[in-house]
């Protein structure tokens, strides 16, 4: 894992709801078991998530990256998908958030065609979702 992965998962793995943290995971990567007890996943244990892309990119570039909230369906869930995004919002405000990482540092902005979004999961009606959609601009 480079600075820059390092990095965007400490950003993503930064949130949490209800008291808990919500585990972020690389794009593709999600464990199919619980890391911590190796033990099949209970919904409980599982949901909320954070997947998120990672890419590197060239001194002063930039590219829209998308990162996916994932929560099971439930009585409460579409509050709690709100109440998440709201604090993703705050974490990346319009004039940016500098993150740094071991070459120097990146930096998150909303992107403007579509920041925050609904996104349920199209293979699992029982899993609804949000997407968000961010520029990263790299600067070492």
């Amino acid at each position: 894992m480079t600075g820059l992965h390092k990095a965007l998962h400490a950003f993503w793995s930064g949130f949490s709801h209800g008291g808990r943290k919500i585990p972020a995971y690389l794009s593709g990567r999600v464990p199919e078991r619980n890391p911590a007890t190796g033990e099949a996943w209970t919904d409980e244990a599982f949901f909320p998530y954070i997947t998120y892309e990672a890419l590197e990119g060239a001194a002063f570039g930039e590219n829209v990256l998308t990162a996916f909230v994932w929560l099971r369906k439930s009585a409460t869930a579409d509050a709690a998908r709100a109440q998440i995004l709201d604090t993703i919002r705050a974490a990346i405000p319009c004039e940016g958030v500098r993150i740094a990482c071991e070459d120097g540092y990146m930096e998150l902005y909303p992107n403007d065609s579509g920041f925050l979004s609904y996104y349920d999961d199209p293979e699992d009606g029982d899993v609804l979702g949000a997407r968000i959609s961010y520029e990263i601009r790299f600067l070492m």
